[in-house]
């Protein structure tokens, strides 16, 4: 069995993300005007010479699509920052992943952690009378505030917004909480828990626009810039971000066709014990059992090992400590000195805590699939305590590309404070050869539907979409339609276009609104009459699942009675001939049944699901099949047999009269019958011979 776990694409962690691979930074330096209004103090701060004003700030914390997740006001107003951002994160990360978590089949686990809950303690309980309530959980509003505020609850009202099904487990290890939690993910999907899982972290400090004051050999910078390695390194800065990532077995991945970013190829996990200088401090020892564990489990070499995304923390303990722990583990197999590179996340971004591992992860990610290793900023020269010249080590500095032919593999660290140290590795994703299809040159009709829980959200994915239509030239169309189908949850306003019309750039929507009291869906099957020459032929030469069903009906038409049905219904050469043949009754009968049975099929397999069938003639056998009342092979048959038994009955045609079944049966004639009393002045009635329809019998 392949343990390995796929990863699946980022949502949002402050800038990361395709930022990873740009030179810049994303810390913010506040002005004195955005500090006066949220800065504790900032008259007496502003005049301290070691206050920094600067962090990591996250966006629009602030904007909450509280209607999208069911919230009223209220609730939206108690929730803490951490778990709106998180569930509209995760959100659109199953989305990204293609995985629809309400119709999805197996087991989603959830695995996440976060920070304290500054939120509470800034808005929501600054009344003493509702602290009180709260500490002494007194009123109603006390649980709730408790339901809606405790970051142990992260990864439960996940699973109860998106109905998983998995094992949802806060985790809390401090620095190291979202790289643990995705370790503790790949142990879940490892041991068949759950077939996919979501994990990370989320960190949000608020308000955000706060400074700190500096302290000499305190975590952090004098100066707001954080510079892992450097000779400058004095600390880190903190920050607010959140991070998913979407994880898979990559057997199951594969499989399902799935965009596999990296994949991960072993773990550890350990905690430092107390054989340290302190509960905060760092330990080599810890560190480096937990590197050398995940190189065993992996069944990696150091040599193999091309890069390290580090803790970097750039501290002046830390990252000699770091690189001493990398060093001891590395020398264990191999005595090359600098052929593996190494870089912090957090030059970048900076440190942001709960949330630091899966930024981390997700850089590797990003590295592992594109093959280009951004560089760690304000590196200039390097830590004095750091010997890197007698190490395996050297500090990326600068854009490098992956020009190796070995498989790129790649190690990330994250500790955190108390010992908690994990350490996981990953490589490149698997190549897999797709058989992809222009958008310009497809000769294929597809419908693409696009839904959303507003009329709003609805017209801007338009938009969106048309902006990918209009900015792209090749797409790969199967992809884009398998996923909007089956990858997306289907809400109340919905719109679709035909992808025939994007060929010549016409973007026509139709729009409709679900009738959310529909309580039911029922499929119809017309009779006789209603075949045409080549019916079901775009859909049987595009739709595989159609196509196999209808191919397994035509083998038993041509094994019960020697002769081609496809012919008959589809050859083009002999339209003529098909067309008059299809009229004849032993081919009309089976045809019927075997397209309107393959159709009903494949809209049952797509979701479409019927709570009745109602069916005319060779419908109602279609009908009864789908009922169960007996199955494909046995209808078939049946249906066969009734169209030879009918074709060989003399040649009639069949009239409407307007009136009463007991007027017909006074008259006196034998040159007609009763074939069906429709209703009360309606029968039909059927004729031998075709002339004695003329006649004027009443």
């Amino acid at each position: 069995m392949e343990w390995h776990v796929a990863f699946r694409e980022l949502i949002r962690l402050t800038s990361i993300g395709i930022i990873c691979f740009l030179e810049r930074e994303t810390i913010k330096h506040f002005t004195d005007n955005e500090l006066q209004e949220y800065e504790y103090n900032f008259n007496e701060l502003k005049n301290n010479n070691n206050y920094v004003k600067a962090r990591g700030v996250l966006d629009n914390i602030d904007k909450f699509d509280a209607g999208f997740f069911g919230y009223n006001p209220s609730d939206a107003n108690l929730t803490d920052p951490q778990h709106r951002i998180w569930l509209e994160t995760t959100w659109h990360a199953l989305e990204n992943a293609g995985c629809d978590p309400y119709t999805y089949k197996g087991p989603i686990g959830v695995f996440a952690g976060g920070y304290i809950n500054s939120y509470l303690l800034n808005n929501v309980l600054r009344d003493s009378k509702r602290l009180e309530n709260f500490i002494r959980l007194r009123t109603a509003e006390s649980f709730q505030v408790m339901t809606a505020s405790d970051i142990a609850f992260l990864p439960t009202k996940t699973a109860y917004q998106f109905n998983l099904k998995g094992p949802a487990l806060n985790i809390q290890t401090a620095c190291s909480t979202s790289l643990v939690s995705i370790i503790e993910a790949c142990k879940s999907l490892y041991s068949f828990e759950a077939d996919i899982c979501i994990a990370g972290g989320v960190c949000i400090l608020t308000p955000q626009e706060t400074g700190y004051i500096f302290q000499e050999g305190a975590i952090p910078s004098p100066d707001g810039h954080c510079r892992p390695f450097d000779a400058e390194a004095k600390g880190t800065v903190f920050s607010n971000g959140v991070g998913v990532v979407v994880l898979k077995r990559l057997d199951d991945a594969i499989d399902d066709k799935d965009n596999i970013i990296a994949v991960v190829d072993g773990w550890a996990l350990n905690n430092d014990g107390n054989k340290k200088v302190s509960f905060t401090a760092p330990s080599v020892d810890g560190q480096k059992e937990a590197i050398l564990a995940a190189h065993s489990f992996a069944g990696i070499s150091a040599e193999q090992i091309g890069y390290i995304e580090t803790h970097g923390t750039a501290t002046k303990l830390g990252d000699p400590i770091e690189i001493a722990a990398l060093t001891q583990a590395f020398s264990r197999s191999t005595d090359k000195k600098q052929f593996c590179g190494i870089g912090s996340v957090k030059s970048n971004i900076g440190h942001t805590d709960a949330a630091a591992g899966v930024a981390s992860f997700i850089k590797a990610c990003l590295i592992a699939k594109h093959k280009i290793i951004p560089p760690t900023l304000h590196y200039k020269s390097p830590n004095p305590f750091i010997n890197f010249e007698n190490s395996p080590f050297f500090v990326v500095d600068k854009l490098k590309k992956w020009e190796s032919t070995n498989k790129l593999i790649i190690g990330v660290s994250s500790f955190g404070i108390g010992g908690t140290n994990a350490h996981l590795l990953l490589e490149e994703p698997p190549i897999i050869s797709e058989n992809k299809t222009a958008l310009k040159s497809s000769s294929k009709t597809y419908i693409l539907p696009f839904s959303a829980k507003s009329s709003f959200s609805l017209s801007k994915m338009k938009e969106d979409f048309k902006n990918l239509i209009l900015n792209n030239n090749q797409i790969d169309i199967d992809n884009l339609a398998f996923t909007l189908w089956n990858g997306r949850t289907h809400m109340k306003y919905r719109s679709s276009v035909v992808l025939s019309d994007l060929i010549q750039q016409k973007l026509i929507f139709n729009d409709a609104v679900l009738n959310e009291n529909l309580t039911s869906i029922a499929f119809m099957f017309p009779g006789q009459g209603a075949q045409y020459f080549q019916m079901g032929k775009s859909l049987y030469d595009e739709n595989e699942d159609f196509k196999k069903i209808v191919d397994e009906g035509l083998e038993l038409f041509k094994s019960e009675t020697g002769q081609d049905l496809k012919q008959v219904l589809f050859n083009e050469n002999i339209s003529s001939t098909g067309e008059n043949k299809l009229s004849e009754t032993s081919f009309t009968q089976p045809a019927l049944f075997i397209i309107e049975y393959a159709l009903a099929k494949v809209l049952i397999d797509r979701g479409i699901v019927p709570s009745y069938f109602i069916g005319h003639s060779i419908g109602e056998y279609v009908a009864a099949c789908l009922s169960e009342v007996f199955d494909f092979q046995s209808a078939l048959r049946i249906v066969i047999k009734r169209g030879q038994l009918m074709q060989k009955m003399k040649g009639g045609k069949m009239f409407v009269a307007f009136t009463s079944f007991n007027k017909l049966q006074t008259i006196s004639s034998n040159l007609f019958e009763i074939a069906a009393e429709n209703a009360p002045e309606n029968c039909t009635i059927s004729f031998e011979n075709e002339i004695l329809m003329r006649l004027n019998c009443f």
